[in-house]
């Protein structure tokens, strides 16, 4: 059976091509939905056109876009668009893993928010029932317990998983470096959105153009020059006035701080649920090299695995969208 499995994200949607779990073809689409709503109705469309499709499974964090008076509105427009363009053999993923059929989910739009995670981790538990699951995105990290074959965290909402540690605000793209530290080599920094992570990791040589697939700050270049220039304009200052060394110490500090905030949340994390530092951390998303894989290891756990040696990039890379295709497949089997 053929599935299309979509992540609309406020500024990433995601789609994958799957024949059961088998991935056919995959694609991301850099969509900020606060300006260009209408260039996800088209990427949607350009998605309907793949040829012997069987159903499609969703899910969203795209609700949270301020573009949406409240995350319920935008829930239910969201589900209103796909069913719009797909038909009715849509599903939903919900935030207590459950598959709703699109007529059924515009009824359930708060348990439709932000349930990316989920589907992600219900894939994860079939092959890993017993591990701690850190999926490092362009934006946040989710860190999801797993134990005994079963989803055991007891956050469900962005708000209860923030509390517990379960969500980290904090990604490889997008995430404003003075939301990462205030104070950098002894210098104040700026309370602008003058750089974001994506430049840090550019000048580490850690990503390279493709990676940063999102939008800068100053709607510059994404080389390291103009990475450089913007990270030095949160010192209030410019390249020729601080120098390559000084960014480049700089970006190494932010590193070094993003990888702390996300060992907070997985020791936090382990320490509630009681995981033994010899349990496997199962990583994924595009920031789990350079994030995932170092935070675990300094929280203490050595086993980790790369989803992307089961999957490959695209299931790494897009887990939620993963999830979601294969939870519709099987939704159409055992659903009236």
């Amino acid at each position: 059976m053929r599935s299309l499995g979509i992540d609309v994200g406020g500024a990433n949607t995601k789609a994958i091509l799957l024949d059961g779990e088998k991935i056919i073809d995959y694609s991301i689409r850099y969509i900020p939905l606060w300006k260009e709503w209408e260039r996800l109705k088209g990427f949607l469309r350009e998605l309907a056109g793949i040829p012997n499709l069987s159903v499609i499974g969703a899910v969203m964090t795209g609700e949270l876009s301020d573009v949406f008076k409240t995350k319920v509105i935008g829930a239910k427009k969201i589900v209103k668009e796909v069913e719009r363009v797909f038909g009715e053999h849509c599903f939903f993923v919900t935030i207590d893993g459950r598959v709703l059929k699109s007529n059924k989910a515009k009824n359930e739009p708060r348990k439709l928010a932000a349930a990316n995670w989920v589907a992600s981790a219900e894939i994860v538990k079939r092959k890993f029932p017993e591990c701690l699951f850190v999926d490092v995105g362009s934006t946040t990290t989710d860190i999801t317990p797993i134990a005994g074959g079963k989803v055991a965290n007891l956050g469900s909402t962005d708000f209860q998983r923030l509390k517990r540690g379960e969500l980290v605000y904090t990604g490889i793209l997008r995430t404003p470096t003075t939301c990462v530290l205030r104070e950098i080599r002894g210098v104040g920094t700026a309370s602008e959105n003058f750089s974001i992570m994506g430049d840090v990791y550019t000048v580490l040589g850690m990503i390279g153009e493709k990676e940063y697939n999102c939008e800068t700050p100053d709607g510059r270049g994404k080389d390291v020059e103009s990475c450089s220039r913007r990270i030095a304009r949160i010192f209030c200052s410019d390249l020729e006035e601080l120098g390559k060394e000084f960014i480049v110490k700089a970006a190494r500090a932010l590193h070094e701080e993003q990888i702390k905030s996300i060992v907070k949340g997985i020791v936090k994390v382990a320490r509630r649920y009681r995981i033994p530092h010899d349990s496997e951390i199962v990583i994924s998303g595009v920031g789990r090299k350079i994030l995932a894989e170092k935070s675990a290891r300094k929280a203490g756990f050595k086993k980790t695995v790369d989803l992307g040696e089961i999957y490959g990039e695209g299931g790494a890379v897009m887990t939620p969208a993963l999830g979601a295709g294969v939870l519709a497949q099987e939704a159409t089997i055992w659903m009236p």
